[in-house]
């Protein structure tokens, strides 16, 4: 009987059992001189491969309820886990997880803005309504924000005030307006910078669209004034407008003493009581010239085009100069 020789390829997890019984620890070449079944030499040629298990861990912080680990194991619960699986070489792979399971956070927020809302994301509203906004929150997680926002237009006023003017002793009143559930607060400036009003002497209405001007005296004369209007912390304001006082204490009260103008207040003519000739001429509470008539005989003049207010008529007649105070209405 012939002696038989046997090659093999072999590897194992950290050692391997020879045929003689003996224990590999190392990778390597290995020859073994055995006897077969039939009492004659064997011999094994071993090209031996010791594979290695591996250690391993693994940090984990997820913005998630679960996790699912590499042993395939959902994990619910923050933690520090033992799990062994097989890695490439098929041997055991010991790995350490630590979980940190993270939340994510939500909130409500109700905001009112002026005109447009910057959003904690970045975004631009700019009309009121219901809005979600996404940012990390402190843990690295999503915080959802639920944003019921309330857009408050900044352009209040409907219709300017205008300027006014009047005689002395007369009253005066300048009027704003504006949308609805507004704050009002006219302030005045007499040389020193707007100071708000208040209702005392001759102001009052000074919190409402319609300022009221009592018995007018020449230190009014161009004193300047504005509104601020405010609503849910959006502000307005309007033009500078200013009061003009006419000095009206040299005009004699019986000029015209034969000729009356009827009716006065008008929102259309005035008559005369007789006849008039000369020349007529209409001037406004500035003294600027608005109409103006050359008169044979008349007995009306027509005021119909002209704008409500205080007037003056002037009427010149062989070099004599007499004025009457006129007012228009609407």
């Amino acid at each position: 009987n012939q002696p038989n020789q046997t090659s093999i390829s072999a590897s194992a997890c950290t050692s391997y059992l020879a045929p003689d019984g003996s224990l590999l620890l190392q990778s390597g070449n290995y020859t073994y001189l055995l006897q077969n079944i039939n009492g004659c030499d064997s011999i094994v040629d071993i090209a031996l491969t010791i594979l290695q298990p591996s250690q391993a861990t693994l940090n984990v912080n997820t913005c998630n309820t679960f996790h699912v680990g590499p042993d395939g194991v959902t994990y619910t619960q923050s933690g520090t886990y033992a799990i062994t699986t097989t890695n490439s070489a098929g041997c055991d792979s010991l790995i350490t997880l630590n979980l940190n399971l993270l939340q994510n956070s939500s909130s409500t927020t109700f905001a009112t803005a002026c005109d447009n809302y910057l959003a904690p994301d970045g975004s631009v509203y700019t009309q009121s309504g219901l809005y979600t906004a996404t940012i990390p929150n402190s843990v690295g997680c999503d915080s959802i924000i639920t944003i019921n926002l309330t857009v408050v237009s900044s352009n209040l006023i409907t219709q300017q005030p205008t300027g006014q003017s009047a005689f002395i002793n007369q009253n005066a009143q300048f009027t704003v307006q504006a949308t609805s559930n507004v704050n009002f607060e006219w302030q005045s400036n007499v040389g020193f910078g707007f100071v708000p009003l208040s209702d005392a002497g001759q102001f009052s209405g000074v919190s409402t669209n319609q300022l009221q001007i009592q018995s007018l005296n020449m230190t009014n004369n161009n004193q300047v004034f504005r509104c601020i209007l405010e609503q849910n912390g959006c502000y307005d304001t309007t033009n500078v407008v200013t009061l003009q006082v006419i000095d009206n204490t040299d005009l004699e009260e019986d000029d015209f003493s034969k000729i009356t103008i009827f009716p006065n207040p008008t929102n259309r003519n005035l008559h005369f009581s007789e006849p008039v000739s000369g020349t007529c001429i209409l001037t406004d509470a500035r003294g600027r010239k608005v109409l103006s008539w050359q008169l044979d005989h008349e007995t009306s003049i027509s005021i119909r085009d002209v704008l409500p207010g205080t007037y003056i008529l002037e009427w010149t007649f062989n070099g004599a100069v007499t004025r009457k105070r006129v007012i228009k209405t609407n």
